[in-house]
């Protein structure tokens, strides 16, 4: 009667361990997703805010260097120019969007976090 009433309990844990396992992993996964999401709205504003400030002072940019070369359609293409060297050498070395989010998800799925019960000893 000791041994069933042990068995069950140790099956009883063990369901409870799996089911509590699986949550810790779905819990992780959307921590995950909330991070790169918040990150992904940040960047989109950021993006944004920048992309209207760049379009502003393009027209003072083409102004000005219409002033120094007398056509509008020169300054234009060499404002264009400017911003296509620029928009190489940033993509040239750029990769922190794919290095953000390998360091988001490897831990996720290869290093699974200690619990807090760990970190108090």
């Amino acid at each position: 009667m000791a041994e069933e009433n042990l068995k069950e309990q140790i099956a009883h844990d063990l369901k409870r361990f799996v089911d509590l396992r699986i949550d810790n992993a779905k819990l992780a996964a959307v921590e995950g997703l909330a991070v790169v999401a918040g990150g992904a709205i940040g960047l989109i504003i950021c993006l944004f805010l920048v992309n209207l400030a760049l379009v502003l002072f393009s027209g003072v940019f083409v102004y000005l260097i219409n002033l120094l070369v007398d056509s509008w359609v020169w300054s234009a293409v060499i404002l264009g120019g400017i911003y296509l060297i620029i928009g190489i050498l940033v993509l040239a070395k750029s990769g922190c969007f794919r290095n953000r989010m390998v360091r988001i998800f490897a831990p996720m799925f290869f290093c699974p976090k200690k619990h807090e019960e760990d970190d108090d000893e």
